[in-house]
Order: structure tokens, then sequence, then C-alpha cells
């Protein structure tokens, strides 16, 4: 009687251990931190392959709310032609939902200025990216990115 007692408790601990979600969060945070280099000077589609194919991006500061990974890529090249910008990510902290999604929370600053227009000022944009992730054929990929700025100054 006392093996079953002690073996009962070890079996549900293992059970429980074994529906625990499984994301591999190694390649959600590598997604994540290949995502600023990326964005600020990488091609259209390798910035694409970071996001699902039906990813949404907003930034409800700028009413921006942009759908598809090709739109959103899209709007990445029509930025780098016009800013010469320099993001850095200041954390990053990612959690399993289930087998294939996580969320991730990500600090960020961004320094930006026009590209053609030396004596432009500088701006400098504090945020959070708070994401949704999910893993499709074994690759971490973006299917939701809300920006929220959370100061912004232009020097």
């Amino acid at each position: 009687m006392f093996k079953k007692l002690i073996c009962l408790p070890f079996a549900l601990t293992l059970l429980g251990c074994t529906s625990t979600p499984h994301v591999d969060m190694a390649s959600c945070k590598e997604t994540l931190l290949n995502y600023v280099n990326l964005r600020d000077t990488g091609s259209q589609a390798d910035y694409q392959a970071l996001f699902s194919q039906d990813a949404t991006f907003s930034i409800p500061a700028l009413s921006l709310h942009l759908v598809g990974a090709e739109t959103i890529a899209e709007r990445q090249q029509q930025a780098i032609q016009k800013f010469k910008t320099m993001h850095m990510m200041t954390s990053v902290d990612v959690q399993a939902i289930q087998n294939d999604e996580a969320r991730a929370e990500s600090y960020f600053i961004l320094y930006q200025q026009e590209r053609d227009k030396v004596d432009a000022p500088k701006t400098v944009i504090n945020g959070k990216y708070t994401d949704k992730l999910r893993v499709l054929e074994g690759k971490c990929l973006i299917q939701d990115r809300q920006v929220d700025i959370i100061r912004k100054e232009n020097w």
C-alpha cells in the first residue's frame, strides 16, 4: 500500500510533465533577435521569412495595421529606403502557450533618421513588442506583433 501511495503522485507528476507545452524557446528567441538586424538592412525575402503567411503587425500609436507577411515585408523595404535605422533589443522574454505557440515581450530602442538628409533630426523610440509566435515546419515565426511606443523623442 505504501508503494502505491508514493508511486501514484510520482506517476501523476510525470504525466503532467508530458502535457507541458513544448516550443523550442531558443528558436523563438533567435527569430526575435534576427528581427532587429533584418528590419534595418535585410532583404525583403529574409525579413518576410520571419513571419507566418497570415501574420499581423500593428502599431496603434501610428494607426498602422498590416496583414500578411508579404505586406509587412513590403513596408519594411519602403521604410529602409526612406530611413536609416538601428534597432536594439534590451530584453526578450518568451513563454510557451501550447505545443506550437508561444508569446513574447521584448523591449527595444530604435534610432531613425531620414536617409538622404544628413542634418535631419534623429528620432529615438523606446518601445515594446508583444508577440504571438507559431512554430510551422520546425521554424518559430511571428504570427502577431503589436508595437507599443513608450517614448519618442527627436534630437
